[in-house]
């Protein structure tokens, strides 16, 4: 609980149709190592644009099994999730369309746990 986690993108501006690389990354600020689970059922990338929310990465499929991770002291992790650009759904639900140009906000959660967000630009 004590993990810090933030959303991190691998640019600030993406073009429309491109599949960016979306990020979270955690830091272990505490007195020594601990052991974190970094599968994909724990890490999960949300995307906005405003209030509405775009897409999710637990959305359509969630990969099986564990992941655990040593976490040195102060040494930043990261999960990388390459997005389709494509909207989602929870469940999968409704018909998924390319997004367009505009401002969105990254959200990046760690086991239920939310991290800082990020904005970014898809021109």
């Amino acid at each position: 609980s004590k993990l810090k986690i933030s959303a991190v993108t691998a640019s600030d501006t993406f073009s429309v149709g491109s599949e960016p690389t979306l990020r979270l990354q955690v830091v272990n600020p505490g007195p020594q190592p601990c052991v974190q689970d970094l599968a994909d059922a724990q890490v999960e990338l949300l995307v906005y644009n405003g209030e509405s929310r775009v897409w999710g990465s637990h959305d359509c499929q969630i990969q099986p099994g564990t992941d655990l991770r040593t976490l040195a002291v102060g040494q930043p992790v990261q999960v990388s999730i390459t997005w389709t650009g494509l909207s989602s759904q929870p469940q999968c639900a409704g018909t998924r369309q390319r997004v367009g140009a505009g401002t969105y906000t990254l959200y990046a959660k760690l086991s239920g746990q939310t991290g800082t967000s990020v904005q970014f630009s898809i021109k």
